[in-house]
């Protein structure tokens, strides 16, 4: 209405301000703080009370977990805060009809709990390691004694006579002297060194393959360190190499060196890698890709394809290890010529351009 004294609406919950004379107003506000916080005062040390917090008095400004009642009937009462001990405590008899009373007598039984018994060790990886051989009856004996007597590892070991006719797989035999470990595969008739080493793959059961000639140019107490890269899990192949040096080396017959240097070189060019030694006769690797690797070669051509192969497949992580070099010449049994060369170089392009 026009003319009337226009009135300030109160909200609710709010006090009106009330103007005294000489500073009463602000007297009067500082004395309801005053209130308001003995008020939160006394409402906070309720609740920090020991008897709230599940505690009891023991001495002077001491206290400690209250234990709650533990019904007749051994159940304690409903799991509140502060009773988690007493509940755990009715419980365990309860465990304890639940054990047999074999359980009593085996003191291991409790120790496992519900955790489940101590499941036994791993078994170190299986090794197999193969041998072709052709007419190496001098030298595969020795090769046999040297595998077996490989303690750190566990292996089994291949070897196959490829049709020798001087007694080969007799030596093999006899130098094993009933060794279980050995498993021995006869070819009917020679079929070369590729042929054997893929009917020994194809007899593997290793987590690891080597492959170990069988005329002692290479020491098979090597194998362990072509083998660590592997048994570390960084590599999937591994070459040992001739021709890196810090291992006794004979002195290499020269057309033989340069065309290992050649066919490596040519390797390197062609796929795109850096091996020294492709050509090497140690070589180890995962048996799973080993096996997987659909080779064909018969003869001497199967180290350019496996190559090729492992080098083919993506992301694989090839090693080289340097180890000991025993050469041999022609009238002590060596049987690679430059026919070979020539054959390894068509196998490197035909591999490198061809699939499968």
């Amino acid at each position: 209405m026009l003319g009337a004294p226009h009135r300030r609406e109160r909200q609710p919950g709010v006090a009106p301000l009330r103007l005294t004379p000489h500073g009463g107003g602000r007297q009067a506000g500082r004395g309801r703080d005053r209130a308001a916080a003995d008020h939160r005062a006394h409402a906070v040390g309720e609740l920090l009370r020991p008897a709230a917090l599940g505690l009891e008095a023991v001495g002077d400004g001491v206290a400690r977990r209250r234990r709650e009642p533990v019904q007749p009937d051994g159940e304690g009462v409903a799991p509140r805060r502060g009773a988690r001990a007493v509940v755990v405590a009715a419980r365990q008899p309860e465990r304890d009809e639940r054990r047999g009373a074999g359980d009593e007598q085996d003191p291991d039984h409790h120790r496992a709990g519900s955790y489940g018994r101590v499941s036994a060790p791993m078994a170190p990886p299986l090794v197999s390691i193969l041998v072709p051989a052709y007419g190496e009856a001098a030298t595969i004996g020795e090769v046999v004694r040297r595998v077996l007597a490989l303690e750190d590892l566990r292996l089994e070991l291949i070897v196959v006579d490829d049709g020798s006719a001087d007694g080969t797989a007799d030596a093999a035999r006899a130098a094993a002297g009933g060794d279980e470990r050995l498993r021995l595969i006869a070819h009917e008739r020679n079929r070369g060194k590729g042929a054997a080493v893929r009917t020994a793959i194809a007899a593997s059961a290793g987590d690891f393959v080597v492959i170990q000639d069988a005329d002692m140019e290479y020491d098979p107490r090597d194998l362990p360190k072509v083998l660590q890269p592997l048994l570390d899990g960084v590599a999937d192949v591994v070459y040992g190499t001739r021709l890196r040096g810090g291992e006794p080396q004979r002195a290499h017959l020269f057309w033989h060196l340069v065309g290992n240097r050649f066919l490596s070189l040519l390797t390197n060019l062609l796929y795109n890698t850096t091996i020294s030694d492709m050509e090497v006769g140690s070589k180890a690797f995962r048996g799973d890709l080993v096996r997987s690797f659909h080779l064909v070669s018969d003869d001497f051509a199967f180290e350019p394809e496996v190559t090729a192969k492992v080098l083919r497949t993506p992301g694989i992580r090839l090693y080289e290890i340097p180890i000991a070099y025993y050469g041999r010449g022609y009238a002590e049994g060596k049987k690679i010529t430059w026919h070979d060369g020539v054959k390894a170089v068509v196998a490197l392009v035909r591999f490198r351009v061809t699939k499968g």
